[in-house]
């Protein structure tokens, strides 16, 4: 069984490409798209993660929205000096607390992780928010078996009211 922890995260700033459809086949081509931009402008990033906005099980499937992204520097952002007619689309990660878990395993089996995950929210009294949740992927696809690759999952939380 995962355990979540609950974890501060400021705010980031990342770029990527919105995608509005199933997720395992928009996002796939989304990352597509992310990594030619990335090639054809050598950006050097950090992490590449995944924006998912829609619970699959709520959304029909054709409008589940989702992001393929990477984290990088403000720096960085102003040397690319996006204009906003790109694909590619600035991105904040909000500031906050998450509940996180670490999910060691396939890809197609990370859906099954936010059952998981939304049970331990509630078994410790708080409240996921509106934010998508995140995705943090530690390891390269293409190199890592899939029954090796590590993704962190992010769930906003409400903030504790006093």
């Amino acid at each position: 069984m995962s355990e979540i922890e609950i974890q501060f995260v400021k705010s980031r700033d990342s770029i990527g490409i919105h995608g509005v459809g199933p997720y395992d086949t928009t996002f796939k081509r989304t990352v597509c798209d992310m990594f030619k931009f990335i090639e054809e402008k050598n950006v050097v990033y950090e992490k590449f993660i995944g924006y998912f906005y829609d619970n699959p099980c709520e959304v029909a499937p054709d409008q589940c929205r989702s992001v393929a992204s990477i984290l990088i520097t403000k720096e960085q952002l102003a040397a690319l000096n996006l204009s906003g007619q790109e694909q590619v689309k600035h991105i904040v990660w909000e500031e906050g607390e998450y509940a996180v878990m670490l999910y060691k395993g396939p890809y197609e089996n990370l859906n099954r992780q936010y059952q998981t995950i939304f049970e331990e929210i509630v078994k410790i009294n708080r409240i996921p928010s509106e934010y998508p949740s995140v995705e943090v992927y530690l390891n390269d696809c293409g190199v890592t078996p899939p029954s090796e690759l590590l993704t962190q999952i992010y769930v906003k939380l409400e903030p504790i009211s006093k």
